[in-house]
């Protein structure tokens, strides 16, 4: 099964990398506009939600967090651990972010452990593709797998973002894989019933 995983993972990646970059913005600003409006139809106007820096050929894309923070959010960003763990930050802008261990932006704040990402009303998760039925498939470091599965089961909504075509049944699954509450893909929001208790929102 490790082995199918890999090969299917190095496949999702392969057609990311080969989607023409004026396709990819178009994708990536339409999952912006779908994240936005997914948010605005919550009770509160401002919410606490958690979201990532999206790579060069992630969806979402440079312009997600930003985005999101602009709404006047709070946003919370992953901070990765040496042990293959997250804590949190608030992202307070661009100035106040430094590289991490992994090369990607973190915001350089106050760390937050995982109480703090159980009050959002969102986590935004990333994700190279999800099955039809909510199962999420990572890129196999296990940190937001280890993470999630602490949060109690009616905690925030976990909406993965992905790019067209990758909501496939093709991702092999096993018991222990996270479901994720929702996906939001150019084409608007898909929600995967049973996965979480309370869907209201979405």
């Amino acid at each position: 099964m490790r082995e199918l995983k890999r090969s299917v993972r190095r496949e999702l990646s392969a057609r990311r990398k080969a989607l023409p970059t004026a396709e990819v913005d178009r994708q990536n600003s339409e999952i912006i506009a779908h994240a936005r409006e997914l948010l605005r139809g919550l009770p509160e106007p401002r919410l606490r939600i958690a979201a990532y820096h999206a790579g060069e050929r992630e969806p979402g894309g440079k312009l997600l967090v930003d985005s999101l923070y602009g709404d006047g959010h709070e946003v919370l960003l992953p901070i990765s651990g040496e042990r293959g763990e997250l804590t949190w930050a608030r992202y307070q802008g661009p100035e106040a972010t430094a590289p991490g261990r992994l090369g990607i932006s973190e915001p350089t704040g106050e760390r937050l452990g995982t109480d703090a990402l159980a009050e959002c009303a969102v986590i935004f998760v990333p994700a190279l593709g999800v099955t039809p039925g909510g199962v999420r498939m990572g890129k196999g470091g296990g940190y937001y797998d280890r993470t999630l599965s602490q949060l109690p089961d009616n905690g925030p909504l976990t909406v993965v973002l992905l790019y067209d075509a990758e909501i496939t049944d093709t991702i092999p699954t096993e018991a222990h894989d996270f479901g994720v509450a929702a996906a939001i893909t150019p084409r608007g929001l898909m929600s995967f019933p049973g996965n979480q208790d309370d869907l209201s929102p979405v």
